[in-house]
Formats: C-alpha cells, structure tokens, sequence
C-alpha cells in the first residue's frame, strides 16, 4: 500500500492542527478543527496527485472546498506549484459553483475562518452548474483536475453534472459525488429535519455509471481496511463470468471496478493472463484488493469465513498464497455462463419483454463466437459449471444444445453443473434428451417469486403456474439432485405471501437438501416504477407493514434451510 489513496498512515501524515499535531480519524459529514471526516479523502487525493484546478459543485457549508483550498495551499508551500501565484482565477485556482438556492439559501462559508482554509479564498461563481459549465468553464476553456459534485441531488441533477463536467476533465483526472451511501443519507433527512425531501439521486446515479468507461473509487473504511490485510481471496485464479458482450469478470460485477478483458476483442489468453487479470491476482497476493469494492463484498468484510467462501486468511492457508503467480498456467476452475440472456419469461423485474435472439441478429452472431471460445477454451480446466443467472438454460438454444451433446471425454476434469431455471420448461421429456449430463447436475436453483398462481403469473409474466407445480413434482423424482434453491425476490406484490413459498418446499421432499432464499427487489434498470414496488425499502408506502410480516416470519422458519440478503432489514 505504498504511496497508495487507501494508505491510512499517508493521509494522516498531512492532516494536521495548527500545532502540528495530527487528527484523530472520525467518519462523518462534517468537520472542524478536530474532526476531519471525509475531507480526508478529498485532501489526500488532491496532495496525492498534485491537482491544479480543482472544482466544487455546491458548497454547502463550504467544508469540501476549504480542504480542496487547504491541500492545494500545502503543496504550494512544498513547492510543487512554480506557475501558480494562488490568486483567484489563476491556473489553479480551486473553484466554487453553487446558485445558492439549496436548504440554507447562503454561503455563510464566505465569512468563515477555520484552520482548514488557512490563507486564501476560493473563486466563487454563483450560477447554476449548467450555466457555470457553458459561461465560465467552456468559454474560458477551463480544464479540471479534481471536481467535487455535492449540487442538485435529484438524479437527473446528477447525472446532468457529470455528464457535462466530465467532458473537461484532464486525463488522469478525479471525479467525486457526494452523498452516495443511502443509508446516512435517508438518517440525515429523517434527523435533520428535512422529511420528505429526496436526495437519493447522487446513490441512484452512481449505480448507473459505465464501469468501462470509468474506474470507480471506493474508499473502505479504516477498520475493514486492516480486517482485510491478511486476508486473500482464490477467485482471480478459479473464477470467471462470460457476459453477452464478451466481458470477462473475475467475480460479480458488483463487487469489483472492471472486467479482466473481453474476448470478442482479444484473444483467451490475452484476457486471462493480461495486464488487468495479473493486476488482481497481485492484489490478492498484496492483500491490497485494489479493484474490489470493498464494501460491497460480503466475503471480505465478514467477521467469519466458511470453507465456502472464495477469501481465505492467509494465517490458515500457511504459505500456500505465496506460490501462487500473477500469470496462471491452467484456466479457471469455476464458469458462470452468462451470455445468452434467452428466456421463455419476461419478468418485470429482469426485461421488458421476451428475450429470443433471431439467428439473423447481430447479437445472436456475437453469442456463436462467445460460447465458441467458451467451450473450446475457457472451460477446458474447469470442474463446475454454472448456467445461467441472466436467462434459462433450456430456453437458450446455445445452452440447451451444450447440456444435450454434452461430450464427458472431452470434459474429463468437470463434476458438478448447476442450473438455475424458471423450471417451467424442465419437463420429462427435456431432462431426458440430456442424460449425458444426469449425474453432474447436482445443484439447481429455481426462480419462483411468488406463493400463488395469480401473484406467480404476475411477477413471473408468460409463467404458467400449473405447468410449474406439474415440474416441481418431476423435479422430486430425479435422484441424482443433491440441492435445490428455490428464490423469492420480495417486492410489492410479493410480500405476504412468504409463508406459501415457503410450503413449496414440500413439493421436493425426495430431495436431500431443500432451501429458499430471499432477495431483495434491485434495480437493474428496467422496472419503469422501481421505487413503487421495492417494498423492502424504508420509503416505501408499505415498508413498515413489510417489515412486521418479515419479523414474524423469521421466527417461524429453520435458519438451517433458509436464507436471505435483506441484512438491512430488521
């Protein structure tokens, strides 16, 4: 972690006190000479990268600007500014812009001393960020360094604000939004007392961000950070995800900033042992894991690791971590084929309609060269398989074809296939046309989603509920299943209906293992009235119904075959 944004000792090696004593590290929304709170990440990213022109959307209080003025004073008394005279206006300049039409209606900052602005004031431009970007920075041909958005926090707002700012960047330049973890900020609504205002536009926005297009910063709080420093996770060697647009992760999309590489543009070789994929696999020999998402891996943050999990700590692997190279000889020992996204369902909350690539498209071509180079090369290691968590494996005319010319002797090392299905095509005569594969399909998971006929054929639209339930009973028939999941993503028409699905449960009492599992309705852009039905969410209409019924359901089910990922929920 040498010279590194994330190294603790770095940045608290330039926060200072007057008296030259450092300050003590607290979390929080604002500061003052004794409480630095995220200013110490705005500090040390600006010193860091020795940043000129560093900009402000909104200024609130004006504790951002006063750290960016603060940083940028003390790289001028170290010398790292020859051109600069640190006048308003000049070359780097830190500039401030805000209508000043927010919750306070003024810039009571303008009066403001404080050991954290020290020697000189920012330029201030009052105007709208619109009309700031087009009068002031374009005219003017203004090009930034490290910009701050903490305006308009609606998300058309935003998004509008990076969208025109990140035009004017310089290369290698920062961007940060504030305000972006949903949970301080609906306590900050609540406690402050503006309810019923909405400021979940910068959390909802940075949700949508191009992750290949921009690398997204994730500062991980100090304590996690040493939790996690002998800590080292397996899957940049074992694991790979194959998307529909030749991505190639090493881990969910969401725990990590970027794909290793993509295969419809480079070779399998130059994506598994290339530049990005020898980047993670030495972050994991580092203990760095500098293009994780910390915060969003629950695997790296739990207080305790099964014989499941990818991480591991070192202390309990020995020294087997450090044998391990950042080129690797064999390929990845676990597939997720994810690349067809047909499915015979249109759930609201995956599509807006049916997905069934014609032949003739263009996309359905991409998908021959993608599963060409998966089953020729990406799998020729592995020993598990998974298929699919973006369409079903008998709707697919790519995977259907796979599991039924399954050829054992060319896949000698795989064991396990599991298949995660709607089920409402698994019939009879389906299973039967794949019996090469009977013996290694073990593990399935059905998405169900729902407790009735009338609810199922809502929430799973063009699902046939009768023809389910007739599935399940085959389902319960075939002996070579070892685990069964069925999954019940809670939403608006879902919610009480928690106890029938878990009676479906019955239905597969030949089956050795049973369990459900219950997520939580995520927007993946396409639900058009997403607020409307995540009931899970405390602005919801019908949360605080939802969560008595969700109390008293937890005391009524075996934890055993149970689980879920609404830990948000109590």
């Amino acid at each position: 972690m040498k010279n590194s944004l994330l190294n603790y000792e770095y940045i608290m090696n330039y926060i200072t006190t007057n008296e030259g004593e450092k300050v003590p590290y607290r979390w929080s929304h604002g500061a003052d000479d004794m409480h630095i709170g995220d200013g110490m990440i705005v500090y040390s990213l600006i010193h860091f990268h020795k940043f000129k022109t560093c900009v402000c959307l909104g200024s609130g209080g004006g504790y951002i600007p006063r750290i960016m003025t603060q940083a940028r004073y003390d790289l001028a008394q170290e010398g790292f500014y020859e051109d600069v005279t640190m006048e308003w206006g000049d070359n780097g300049s830190t500039y401030i812009v805000d209508a000043c039409n927010g919750f306070n209606g003024e810039v009571d900052w303008e009066k403001e001393d404080s050991v954290l602005r020290r020697h000189f004031t920012p330029k201030f431009i009052k105007e709208t960020t619109e009309k700031a970007y087009y009068d002031y920075f374009i005219k003017q041909d203004i090009k930034i360094d490290y910009l701050h958005i903490d305006a308009d926090h609606t998300f058309e707002g935003c998004k509008k604000d990076f969208e025109l700012y990140s035009q004017i960047m310089n290369k290698g330049g920062i961007i940060t939004i504030h305000d972006t973890d949903k949970d301080y900020v609906d306590n900050f609504v609540e406690l402050e007392g503006h309810k019923g205002d909405d400021l979940s536009g910068p959390a909802n926005f940075v949700k949508t961000i191009d992750k290949r297009k921009f690398e997204v910063f994730n500062y991980w709080y100090n304590d996690s950070k040493e939790k996690m420093n002998n800590r080292f996770c397996r899957q940049p060697w074992s694991f790979v995800e194959v998307h529909q647009n030749g991505d190639i992760w090493n881990c969910c999309p969401s725990w990590v900033t970027k794909p290793m590489g993509n295969i419809l543009e480079q070779s399998w070789e130059e994506v598994w042992n290339g530049k990005i994929a020898q980047e993670y696999r030495q972050s994991m020999i580092d203990s760095t894991f500098d293009n994780c998402i910390g915060k969003n891996c629950p695997h790296l943050l739990s207080k305790t690791l099964t014989k499941e999990s990818p991480v591991f700590e070192k202390d309990d692997l020995n020294l087997l971590w450090k044998k391990l190279q950042v080129k690797d000889t064999t390929g990845p020992l676990v597939v997720n084929f994810c690349y067809d996204r047909s499915c015979n369902l249109s759930c609201p909350s995956c599509r807006d309609d049916i997905i069934m690539n014609s032949p003739k498209s263009d996309e359905y071509k991409n998908i021959e060269k993608i599963h060409k180079v998966t089953i020729d090369e990406i799998i020729k290691d592995a020993y598990r398989l998974y298929i699919t968590g973006t369409g079903d494996p008998f709707a697919s005319p790519f995977f259907r074809n796979f599991l039924q010319t399954f050829d054992k002797s060319k896949y000698k090392n795989i064991g396990m296939i599991h298949l995660h299905t709607n089920a409402t095509l698994w019939t009879e005569q389906m299973w039967e046309s794949m019996s090469n594969v009977h013996d290694l399909v073990k593990s399935i998971e059905i998405s169900i989603d729902a407790g009735t006929k009338k609810t199922y054929e809502k929430v799973r639209r063009n699902g046939d509920w009768d023809m389910l339930m007739k599935n399940l009973e085959y389902i319960n028939t075939i002996k070579t299943l070892e685990n069964v999941k069925l999954s019940f993503v809670i939403q608006e028409d879902n919610y009480q209906e928690l106890e029938f699905m878990e009676n479906l449960k019955h239905k597969l009492n030949n089956i050795p293992r049973v369990i459900t599992h219950y997520y939580k309705l995520l927007d993946w852009g396409v639900m058009k009235n997403y607020e409307e039905k995540a009931v899970w969410k405390s602005t919801h209409k019908n949360f605080i119904e939802f969560k008595s019924i969700w109390k008293d359901f937890k005391k009524t089910i075996n934890i055993e075959n149970t689980t879920h990922n609404l830990l948000g929920v109590k």
